[in-house]
């Protein structure tokens, strides 16, 4: 059937070679009618209880789900869900029967519900139901099918395609055929459709690069299979909006999938779960379809493919498992991305919200917790550190301001005769480490540089462990309470925390440790708890840069604190944790640790901040070459866009808009 808005393939299904993934398929973007951010989630659950849970968070948190795929044989359950905006309620269920699922679409259609999406599968030959429905305001005219055979699927979309159009579309094979599960809701007659089914891997991909040449979006996507082969059918609709559409993945693809799209600003709007092909043993996985979309402004930033081919380079040219970055302009996040591996023994990907060690950089993140206190009056950073501190030996002649300047005379790696890294303990408190870590030397006097006079610069990691015990006993706190409660909870910067792990190997999101692109061995792992506050933190590359850009905008202390926290020498950490690259008028903090070497790279004339992480201890090519990078991509787009403002302008306003 052919009708000028709406068509129908039914296409015979044939034997083909299964496909790991598919390639993109996309169309280009819309950045003259970008629709505004959908807020959105995701779930994957493997029993009742964690469906259960998980699904009444999402309900508390104002969204509603949009998409559903449950599989009984691989007991996956998964959902899509997007802010309820507009507070409509709505209902679901899983595991319907047939009848059940009559009773309760019925019941709700007279309540005024229409159905926001349903899934079909089968168990012990009998067809199983997962349903939503939502309050259908204004109420629209729908239909549903179940149980139709694919002669009876055309005849039910060719009788009602002039007023109405499909907006679900399920199948599952029973009883020796496929049957499908159809939705209509009354159309706006605005753009074209079509439904496209029984097509096999082969073909689908077929249909995915048809989509893309005559500018179409799946909208709706299942996948089952006709006895052993995996079959998809899909809804079609005309949209300029890119989108990405992908098959065959595993659970490890859809992971690393999922983080790399996001980071890419595109949100899931649809997948399917295809079911374990039970005749095959050594296929016992369920495979995954889906379908992104675009959705941030960050996806057509001009610097988008430009910023991850510098990942990609930089990786291959160093050979260093993963490496992350961001770039943040006056809390408008304008990259985020990730490349390589985090793990890379099981294929974990890295991405922004990979978690790295920041090694030195937890220095600069001390000197903006002191500032913060100091500007509340909460300590003195000109007093004494004794002072707060009574358990030191007398040559600790030293102020906070100094530790935070390295200019304490407190000795440091290259000082001392210890091993001071050779250790699994996890302190609780910066002020047990300082009690305890090497016998408790850093307190003694011979931990204080014989002929140094204080104000003179001496690299210290070991000084910050001072400053952080005395930040604890101002405070009452603990240290990782006072980074919770001043930089993280402020923006829900989650990730930046003082570290406590146990493993030199990928935890969550917190990617392994390696030398030379090899795992560190577990006998080797270094607890860095005793330096919390000067190398013992941890942070995602997203969430570094978000910390940056709140420094550099002052919604840490005011603008006259930072200028005061950012004054000083030359000299490594002599900004109170921070550095200057004088040459290029910038702020930086870099850091290197066991397994992790990092930076922070901050522009104050622009409002630019720049991260980049990997997962190796001191890379052929350090981070800063790649931050460089990145920033002075990051300037060229900017005074693009701001060249092509000013064209066609008022000159008298040219100075103003510069200076925006």
């Amino acid at each position: 059937m052919t009708h000028t808005r709406k068509y129908l393939n039914l296409i015979a299904a044939f034997a083909g070679t299964a496909l790991l993934l598919a390639p993109l398929a996309t169309t280009g973007a819309n950045e003259n009618n970008r629709p505004a951010p959908v807020s959105w989630r995701y779930h994957q659950n493997t029993d009742a209880d964690n469906l259960r849970q998980s699904w009444q968070q999402s309900k508390e948190a104002g969204y509603l789900p949009i998409d559903i795929e449950a599989d009984s044989a691989s007991r996956q359950y998964l959902s899509i869900w997007q802010e309820n905006i507009t507070g409509k309620g709505w209902i679901s269920w899983h595991g319907l029967s047939g009848r059940e699922y009559e009773r309760n679409v019925e019941r709700y259609r007279q309540l005024g519900y229409s159905i926001t999406d349903q899934d079909l599968t089968a168990h012990d030959d009998q067809p199983v139901y997962s349903l939503v429905m939502r309050q259908n305001k204004p109420r629209r005219h729908w239909l549903s099918y179940n149980g139709l055979q694919a002669d009876s699927l055309k005849s039910v979309i060719e009788e009602h395609s002039e007023q109405y159009q499909p907006v679900d579309l399920d199948a599952v094979f029973l009883n020796g055929e496929t049957r499908y599960s159809l939705v209509m809701q009354q159309s706006d007659n605005t753009r074209a459709w079509r439904v496209d089914n029984h097509l096999s891997q082969d073909t689908w991909l077929q249909q995915l690069n048809e989509y893309k040449a005559t500018g179409y979006e799946p909208v709706n996507i299942t996948c089952y299979r006709n006895q052993s082969e995996l079959q998809y059918s899909a809804i079609g609709r005309e949209s300029s909006r890119s989108w990405v559409a992908l098959h065959g993945m595993t659970a490890t693809d859809m992971r690393n999938r999922l983080r790399q799209f996001a980071d890419q600003g595109m949100r899931l709007s649809d997948v399917a779960l295809c079911p374990v092909d039970n005749s095959n043993n050594e296929s016992n996985q369920a495979l995954y379809a889906a379908v992104w979309i675009d959705n941030e402004e960050r996806y057509a930033w001009p610097g988008r493919e430009a910023s991850e081919q510098l990942l990609s380079d930089y990786a291959a040219a160093i050979d260093v498992p993963g490496v992350s970055a961001a770039i943040v302009k006056n809390g408008r996040v304008l990259f985020r991305g990730g490349t390589g591996f985090a793990d890379k023994a099981n294929k974990i990907q890295s991405h922004s919200g990979t978690v790295y060690r920041l090694a030195s950089i937890s220095k600069a993140i001390v000197g903006t917790i002191a500032f913060n206190l100091a500007q509340d009056d909460l300590i003195d950073l000109d007093t004494p550190t004794r002072n707060y501190l009574g358990n030191l030996a007398p040559a600790h002649q030293h102020t906070i301001r100094q530790l935070l300047k390295n200019t304490g005379c407190v000795k440091s790696y290259e000082d001392d005769s210890y091993d001071d890294n050779n250790t699994r303990v996890q302190y609780e408190s910066s002020s047990e480490a300082l009690k305890h870590h090497l016998g408790g030397a850093l307190g003694s006097d011979d931990w204080i540089i014989k002929d140094c006079n204080p104000g003179d610069h001496h690299y210290s990691t070991h000084g910050y462990t001072h400053v952080t015990a005395a930040l604890e006993a101002a405070t009452g706190k603990s240290f990782d309470t006072l980074v919770k409660q001043i930089i993280v909870d402020p923006l829900q910067l989650n990730s930046i925390k003082v570290e406590n792990r146990s493993s030199a190997f990928a935890q969550g999101e917190k990617a392994e440790l390696t030398y030379k692109a090899n795992r560190i061995n577990e006998a080797q792992f270094q607890n860095v708890s005793w330096k919390a506050g000067g190398s013992g933190m941890e942070s995602s590359a997203l969430d570094l840069a978000l910390f940056g850009d709140a420094v550099a905008g002052n919604r840490y202390f005011s603008r006259e604190v930072k200028t005061q926290m950012w004054s000083g020498g030359e000299n490594d950490s002599e900004l109170h944790g921070w550095s200057r690259v004088s040459s290029r008028g910038e702020i930086e903090k870099g850091g290197v640790n066991q397994g992790t070497d990092v930076h922070i790279r901050i522009d104050p004339a622009t409002g630019i901040t720049v991260v980049a992480m990997t997962n190796t201890v001191v890379p052929a090519t350090r981070t800063p070459v790649l931050t460089e990078k990145l920033m002075d991509l990051a300037k060229k787009q900017l005074q693009s866009t701001l060249d092509t403002h000013l064209q066609g302008s008022d000159p008298s306003h040219q100075d103003v808009a510069l200076n925006r």
